[in-house]
């Protein structure tokens, strides 16, 4: 069995509340195999270093979080609508050559370089005593991720509360000039799910998943126009009575700044195309079952509500 490694680094706070949705999912369809005696932990430890040895190169695979951010033009207007979509297999080699100007491209450069120098073996430094750790990658790039987590520290997405507590605040909801951006969606326990799978692949040597350089997948299950997703936000307060008006303001990049700049600038939350197909996770069976983003919208609402007051 290959070392593993999950590194869920997008967003910064967010992933703690992804873990337990992964640690839960994954224990249990695992749970025979976390349950080797001893006996059997020493012969599987034993074949295992007899193995690596035949080899002489160990291989650890690594399932690192990047971000649908990559996808959005630094030189597009904030909310223009699209003028195109990527697709994680016929589009992988743009995917992974876009400028290191876009969001996330110079982490994820530097994880394909390192799965590419370890598989060709470029390392002078490397000896017959200590061979050389070959590292398989996968990166895995959610786009806006609804829902609520399981985790003990971070419950909270990004995109979709900010945006319903700008709205609950300022007393309507917004959008970045027209608003007429698209983005991609998925549930936080439908992203688990596919880190699920592949961390499945990986104990199995890598099994029927794609590695290093085509190793690139985007998760998602639908998407919106962020006009849309604001209208339904004030609806949904207005409903709940947070909000007397089902106002939806256009901002400019200024005025939206100033209603959220820290620690994540609004224009980027909301203003951006981002919009992948994820074809290469559903190859490997994956499918999404949770509720959509419009039928999550009225909890959102609830939950920045409750965080500031309203309910009461």
């Amino acid at each position: 069995m290959p070392h593993l490694l999950i590194h869920p680094l997008y967003p910064v706070q967010v992933p703690v509340c992804w873990m337990s949705y992964i640690l839960t999912i994954f224990f249990s369809r695992f749970e025979n195999r976390m349950r080797l005696g001893r006996s059997s932990r020493r012969r599987h430890c034993h074949h295992r270093r007899n193995k690596i040895q035949a080899s002489g190169h160990p291989t650890r695979l690594s399932n690192h979080t990047s971000g649908t951010g990559i996808l959005g033009d630094p030189k597009q207007e904030y909310g223009a609508p699209p003028d195109r979509a990527y697709d994680d297999v016929a589009d992988i080699a743009t995917i992974t050559n876009f400028p290191l100007d876009r969001w996330h491209r110079d982490v994820d450069k530097l994880v394909l370089d390192a799965s590419a120098s370890t598989a060709s073996g470029a390392d002078n430094g490397e000896s017959e005593s200590e061979p050389k750790m070959k590292i398989r990658t996968a990166i895995v790039c959610p786009p806006t991720i609804y829902g609520k987590g399981d985790g003990p520290v971070r419950v909270r997405s990004v995109q979709l509360p900010y945006l319903a507590n700008a709205a609950l605040r300022r007393g309507a909801s917004l959008t970045v000039n027209k608003g007429e951006n698209e983005w991609r969606n998925v549930h936080i326990a439908d992203l688990a799910e596919a880190y699920v799978l592949l961390v499945g692949e990986a104990l199995k040597g890598g099994g029927r998943a794609d590695w290093n350089e085509t190793g690139y997948y985007f998760v998602e299950n639908g998407g919106h126009v962020w006009k849309d997703l604001a209208r339904a936000v004030v609806e949904g307060a207005c409903r709940k009575g947070y909000l007397a008006s089902d106002t939806v303001d256009v901002l400019s990049v200024e005025e939206t700044l100033v209603v959220q700049r820290s620690p994540y600038p609004g224009p980027a939350l909301w203003g951006v195309n981002l919009l992948g197909r994820a074809t290469r996770i559903r190859s490997l069976g994956w499918k999404a079952c949770r509720p959509s983003i419009w039928e999550y919208v009225s909890e959102a609402v609830d939950i920045e509500a409750h965080a500031l007051g309203l309910d009461k």
